[in-house]
């Protein structure tokens, strides 16, 4: 089976994890992340898996929904016989009160963690409608999407959005022909830099 999976947010952490698995000989890989990683990039080589890697800032909106549909447009990509869209940049945004929070740093976290992910799911589903492979959105949640953690109100509320965005899109797919199947994922603690950065905070 013919696989193409574009992930967002891929030279790090679990991204990097997720990308590097994705590696098979003869599927195609895409990422779009800030720094590419060369460790990728020689282990597609040896395994034989086409691997595009593409520098993007998701806090440039357009730009990023611009070079999805500009790389969806490739009717090369059309005849994959599965086709896999990972939403996984995200940021943990303020921690502490709100009001001690930065309005600009509230509003890159609403952008990486829900609006991005949002833009690029629409683009995708849109984008390959009339494609005959099966298609699948996988969004990165979290646990706090699903609880209250004081201190983190982006980070909670952010994830909680895209959870409740990817069960109503999931909903709307059914009874479309050739329906895209979409799950939100809470991977639990997993040791990366974002866990880093949340145990160096103060209570």
């Amino acid at each position: 089976m013919k696989t193409l999976t574009i992930i967002t947010g891929a030279s790090k952490g679990l991204g990097f994890e997720l990308t590097r698995q994705s590696l098979k000989a003869g599927d195609t890989v895409v990422t779009m992340e800030r720094r590419p990683s060369k460790a990728l990039v020689e282990e597609a080589d040896k395994i034989g898996c086409n691997f595009i890697q593409f520098t993007a800032d998701l806090l440039d909106r357009k730009g990023a929904v611009e070079l999805l549909m500009w790389l969806l447009s490739d009717k090369e990509y059309a005849e994959h016989d599965r086709l896999i869209l990972i939403n996984n940049a995200g940021v943990l945004g303020p921690v502490g009160p709100i009001e001690n929070a930065s309005p600009q740093v509230a509003v890159d976290c609403i952008r990486v963690n829900f609006e991005i992910p949002v833009l690029l799911t629409q683009a995708f589903l849109n984008e390959t409608r009339s494609w005959k492979g099966e298609r699948r959105v996988m969004n990165i949640s979290s646990g706090a999407g699903r609880k209250s953690v004081p201190g983190w109100a982006m980070y909670c509320s952010t994830k909680a959005a895209l959870d409740r965005f990817t069960a109503v899109t999931a909903e709307d797919q059914l009874g479309k022909p050739n329906p895209a199947r979409l799950s939100a994922v809470a991977p639990g603690v997993v040791n990366t830099g974002m866990q880093g950065s949340i145990r160096a905070s103060s209570k």
